[in-house]
């Protein structure tokens, strides 16, 4: 019960602060009234603090472009090949939006303290023979991640999961993706 309490309070007071961060009007604490946004914040300059340590480190992470390089540790690979690889992930990258995601990432890290990332394989278009395939960078919010409750830090937790809600059009299209009907049943 008190670790309940205690999770509580720690959302509750994130929710202030996501509030407080996109400038919508919050219930403060002490008084009990709803505020006007930015006029009363108990930071004032809270989303400056976060806008610069945000894209500080994002110009750090992306200073250089690419901010890879391919080098081959044996001699069987050649430099046209490495060539290849290093335009297929910039291609790659710049299919799935990474470095827009990669700043909702830093935004949430320095707003909550910690960032929940999901690498998805992605495909498009979906079904057989897709244009480009990647591994995607996606922001999970905080409240569709589920861990154990009984541990003091997040690392200690034995399990982590997500909830995601799967929509019947998602369903729908997994099923049309399955053309030999191996995982999906068209008849359930």
């Amino acid at each position: 019960e008190h670790f309940e309490n205690a999770t509580h309070e720690f959302m509750a007071d994130r929710d202030v602060y996501l509030r407080m961060y996109k400038g919508l009007p919050f219930l403060e604490k002490s008084s009990g009234k709803n505020t006007e946004g930015f006029a009363n914040l108990a930071t004032p300059d809270i989303f400056e603090q976060v806008e610069v340590l945000a894209n500080t480190e994002f110009a750090m992470l992306t200073a250089a472009r690419p901010n890879f390089e391919f080098v081959a540790l044996n001699g069987n690979v050649t430099p046209r090949d490495l060539h290849k690889l290093s335009k297929l992930i910039q291609y790659q990258l710049e299919m799935t939006e990474w470095e827009r995601k990669l700043m909702i990432a830093l935004r949430s890290k320095y707003l909550n303290g910690t960032v929940f990332i999901e690498e998805p394989f992605v495909s498009f278009p979906s079904g057989p023979g897709p244009a480009w395939e990647a591994t995607d960078f996606l922001v999970r919010p905080f409240h569709q991640i589920f861990y154990a409750a009984s541990s003091i830090k997040l690392e200690y937790s034995d399990h982590i999961g997500t909830l995601d809600i799967v929509t019947p059009q998602r369903i729908r299209s997994l099923a049309a993706m399955d053309e030999g009907e191996n995982v999906w049943s068209k008849e359930a």
